[in-house]
């Protein structure tokens, strides 16, 4: 039973015993016993009958506090579910922040290294670059000594063009005067031989000029002197050929230029050869 049935129960007999003290009072204060009674009698009733609507409504009101901590039991049971799924979420929640963490910690790291290995390339590319400049400096400088040298080769080859045309005339004039001299050398030759190589030669202008072959040309018999124009060589001067203090032979100038001149071999000493490196000069 529960206690608010027993709060009724006790109420019940005590107004029952109220009830009885009351109609014994009047049974023995007052004549009238019966419409006392009757009085008591309705009197209780009403509130038997008050007290049977108040035990029917605290009825009412407990089976509705039963059916309402079902429902609370319900709840409470529902609510444990959904705590239980709250855990179980907020700990695979935890878990996936645990491995978010993780893998921005680890996302950090990987950037940072990124970051140090952009840095590095971008050292590495400036280095690149300034040495892609020199390289472009030292292109474009070697182009331009490329192109003086090309320029300086042309010359070269017009300057070496220009020589051996005039070297071709020298030899054609070599030739034509070999064969205008050939009387004159057989003369000079016998002269030469008995007078020796000391003597002086009537009509030839003495002049100090000193030179060097500088080239010999064995099929012309001609040489390569190394004076010219600017040393006041004239054309028909004649030069002696010596090695050291041994005479060689004679050579006369058919051809001048500005620090050269062509000349013919007019004379050798028997069993010589006019060689490149021998002296000349003018002097008897």
């Amino acid at each position: 039973m529960s206690g608010l049935a027993q709060v009724f129960v006790v109420l019940t007999l005590v107004l029952s015993l109220l009830f009885f003290g009351t109609s014994a009072t009047l049974f023995l204060t007052r004549q009238n016993l019966k419409e006392e009674l009757d009085s008591v009698s309705k009197k209780y009733e009403a509130v038997e009958k008050t007290l049977n609507g108040a035990i029917n409504s605290q009825k009412g009101a407990l089976t509705r506090a039963h059916s309402a901590l079902d429902i609370v039991r319900n709840s409470e049971s529902q609510l444990s579910v959904a705590k239980h799924s709250l855990l179980s979420a907020n700990t695979l929640e935890k878990t996936r922040a645990e491995k978010a963490e993780s893998s921005r910690d680890t996302a950090v790291k990987n950037a940072t290294a990124v970051h140090n290995e952009l840095a590095k390339k971008e050292e590495r590319i400036q280095a690149l670059e300034q040495h892609a400049a020199d390289a472009t400096q030292r292109r474009d400088e070697a182009l331009a000594s490329a192109k003086n040298a090309n320029e300086e080769r042309n010359r070269a080859r017009r300057d070496l063009s220009q020589v051996n045309k005039e070297l071709h005339e020298l030899k054609v004039e070599s030739v034509d005067l070999l064969s205008k001299y050939e009387a004159q050398e057989l003369r000079l030759n016998a002269l030469i031989a008995r007078l020796g190589p000391d003597a002086p030669v009537p009509g030839r202008v003495q002049s100090a000029i000193d030179a060097r072959v500088d080239a010999v040309d064995l099929e012309l018999s001609a040489v390569v002197l190394s004076v010219g124009r600017d040393q006041d060589v004239k054309v028909g001067d004649e030069f002696t050929v010596h090695r050291g203090e041994e005479f060689v032979g004679k050579v006369k100038v058919t051809r001048l230029f500005r620090d050269l001149s062509g000349a013919r071999v007019v004379f050798e000493k028997d069993g010589a050869k006019i060689r490149v490196g021998d002296q000349a000069t003018t002097r008897l």
